[in-house]
C-alpha cells in the first residue's frame, strides 16, 4: 500500500514538473519561435556532373503543441523525463552477453532412428491423347533387393580385401628394405675379410 502511495506521489510530481516546463516554454519564447520560419536545403544532382541546387522550405509551426502528459517519471541520474511507455527512449548502454561455460549449454542431445525405405521407382505409360518420344528410351531392370545387413557384409568383405593388398604391399616394401640392408652387410663383411687377408 505504501509503495502505491509513493508511486502516485512521484507520478503527480512528474506531471506537475512537466506542466511547469510546458508553461515556461510557452511563456518564454512561444511555441512557434523555436523553429525557424525558413530552411535552406542543399540538394545534390541526381546524375554525375549535374550541379547542386538550394531549395527554400517554409515551416508552418502553428499546429505544434506540447505533447500531452500520459504519465511516467523523471530519471534522477540524468534528468530524462520518461512520459509514457509508448514513447520511451532507447537505452544507450548496449546489453553485454556473457558466454556460459556449463554442461547444459555444451551438451547436445541427439537421437538416432533407422528407416528401411523401398528403392525409388517410376513408371511411364502412354495414353491415347499423349505422344511420347521413345527413340532415346533405355530399358533398366532392377537388381536383387538387398537389406542393410547384406550391404554391410559386402562392404566388410571389400574392406578386408583392400586391407590384405595394403598389408601385402607394406610387407613387400619392408622385405625389400631388409634385403638391401642384408646384402650391404654381407658385401661389407666380404670386403673386410678381403682387406684382412691382404
Amino acid at each position: 500500500r505504501r509503495d502505491a502511495d509513493e508511486f502516485a506521489i512521484a507520478e503527480e510530481e512528474a506531471r506537475l514538473a512537466a506542466e511547469a516546463e510546458a508553461a515556461d516554454a510557452a511563456a518564454g519564447s512561444g511555441a512557434t519561435s523555436r523553429l525557424p520560419e525558413v530552411l535552406r536545403v542543399h540538394v545534390k544532382g541526381r546524375r554525375k556532373g549535374e550541379p547542386s541546387r538550394t531549395v527554400t522550405v517554409r515551416i508552418d509551426a502553428s499546429g505544434c503543441a506540447q505533447p500531452r502528459y500520459l504519465g511516467g517519471f523523471r530519471d534522477r541520474r540524468d534528468g530524462t523525463v520518461y512520459h509514457h511507455a509508448s514513447n520511451q527512449t532507447i537505452p544507450t548502454k548496449p546489453r553485454v552477453w556473457k558466454t556460459k561455460f556449463t554442461t547444459e549449454t555444451q551438451t547436445m542431445q541427439g537421437r538416432s532412428r533407422q528407416a528401411q525405405t523401398k528403392a525409388e521407382a517410376s513408371t511411364q505409360m502412354a495414353r491415347k491423347d499423349l505422344v511420347m518420344d521413345e527413340s532415346k528410351d533405355v530399358l533398366v531392370w532392377t537388381g536383387k533387393y538387398m537389406t542393410h545387413a547384406e550391404i554391410m557384409e559386402i562392404k566388410e568383405r571389400h574392406t578386408v580385401t583392400l586391407q590384405k593388398y595394403v598389408r601385402g604391399m607394406r610387407a613387400r616394401r619392408l622385405a625389400n628394405v631388409l634385403r638391401v640392408r642384408r646384402d650391404d652387410a654381407v658385401k661389407r663383411a666380404e670386403e673386410d675379410e678381403i682387406k684382412r687377408a691382404e
